[in-house]
């Protein structure tokens, strides 16, 4: 019976602290940006359907550098990087030049990270950027990018596809389009 107390005690130290971590490293997102900040702020804004998950570990060889010596992988917190990569399939560009029908979408992999949580199947409205959100905060991972990945995270606008967003997304694009510096 002693011993069963003990573990219980444990457990409720260990769930303790589990949760008190979760809140120190929570997302955290300063205000929600206007549809005509978040498509200025982005590399592209497309509509697709996630057809795919994977998870990815990203290195950092510079850390690995750093530590040569580190046979046991003691420091291998600091050398990887956990995020998730989604396939999509794209059914509409808003911003952005993409010639491919599919894409790669990157993100965190959730919680601290505020990565965005993809379900596969569905359509969803994404605002991307170029490079990884991530970069800032570990320079020395090679994340992924180019013309056929972009980045994205739960601060930005990225949502399930809904009407009155498509709506204001087109609000914004047409009256842009008619601006006196935009024609030809």
């Amino acid at each position: 019976m002693k011993h069963l107390l003990n573990l219980r005690t444990i457990f409720q130290i260990f769930t303790i602290l589990f949760i008190g971590i979760n809140q120190v490293f929570a997302c955290s997102c300063f205000g929600t940006t206007s549809t005509k900040e978040a498509i200025k702020e982005s590399d592209a804004v497309l509509v697709g359907q996630i057809i795919n998950k994977e998870n990815v570990v990203v290195t950092d060889i510079s850390a690995m550098r750093t530590f040569p010596k580190d046979t046991l992988g003691e420091y291998s917190l600091f050398y990887e990087s956990h995020i998730v990569k989604y396939d999509l399939l794209i059914t509409e560009v808003y911003k952005g030049k993409i010639k491919q029908d599919t894409i790669k979408i990157f993100t965190g992999n959730g919680g601290g990270d505020c990565g965005f949580q993809f379900k596969v199947g569905m359509k969803y409205i994404i605002y991307g950027m170029k490079k990884s959100y991530l970069a800032n905060k570990r320079s020395g991972f090679n994340y992924p990018s180019g013309n056929s990945n972009l980045w994205t995270n739960s601060c930005m606008r990225t949502t399930l596809v809904h009407q009155k967003e498509i709506n204001s997304i087109t609000k914004h694009k047409r009256r842009n389009k008619n601006r006196p510096e935009n024609k030809k």
